[in-house]
C-alpha cells in the first residue's frame, strides 16, 4: 500500500488499510458498514429488519407485541418476543453473518463475506452450520478408528 503524507499521525499508511483494520477488527464498524451496504435487509428471505426495529423501537410498547405477531420473527422464542418487545436492540432483530462460515475459513474477512440476516434466518443457518460440524467430527472420528482397525489385517 502506498504510503500517504499523513503516515506519520497515524498507524495506517493509508485510509484503506484502516478500513480493513477496522472491518476485521470492530464488530461495531463491521455492523455499521453492512448496515450501509444492505439497509438492514434479510438476505435469505428479504425482511426489511432494521426497518422493522426502528418501528417496533419508536412505537408505544403497548403496540409492539401486535407489529411483531404480524412478521416472520413471531416464531422465534416467547423469551426473545418479550426481550424485543420490552426493550428493542438492532441485534435483536438482524444480525451480520459469514456467508463462508468461520470454520471454514471465513473469519477476519472482507465486506464481501458478510451478509445480513435476520435473527430467524441465522438461527436456522448457525443451526445447520452447527449439524455440518458435529457431522465432519463424527466423520474424522470414525475414520480415525477405521484406520486403527486396519493395522489387524497388516502381516508383519
Amino acid at each position: 500500500c502506498p504510503t500517504s503524507g499523513g503516515a506519520w499521525d497515524t498507524r495506517f499508511c493509508c485510509q484503506r488499510c484502516q478500513e480493513e483494520f477496522q472491518l476485521r477488527s470492530s464488530q461495531t464498524y463491521m455492523r455499521s458498514r453492512v448496515l450501509e451496504a444492505e439497509q438492514g435487509v434479510c438476505q435469505h428471505c428479504g425482511l426489511h429488519a432494521h426497518e422493522l426495529f426502528l418501528k417496533v423501537r419508536d412505537a408505544p410498547p403497548s403496540q409492539r407485541k401486535e407489529m411483531l405477531e404480524n412478521t416472520w420473527l413471531a416464531q422465534l422464542s416467547l423469551k426473545q418476543l418479550n426481550e424485543m418487545i420490552r426493550a428493542p436492540v438492532e441485534g435483536h432483530f438482524w444480525q451480520v453473518d459469514h456467508i463462508r462460515p468461520v470454520y471454514k475459513g471465513g473469519g477476519q474477512c472482507s465486506l464481501d463475506n458478510l451478509q445480513t440476516l435476520c435473527t430467524v434466518c441465522h438461527r436456522s443457518r448457525t443451526a445447520q452450520q452447527a449439524r455440518e460440524r458435529s457431522q465432519m467430527r463424527k466423520s474424522v472420528k470414525a475414520s480415525k478408528v477405521a484406520s486403527d482397525i486396519t493395522r489387524f489385517f497388516i502381516r508383519k
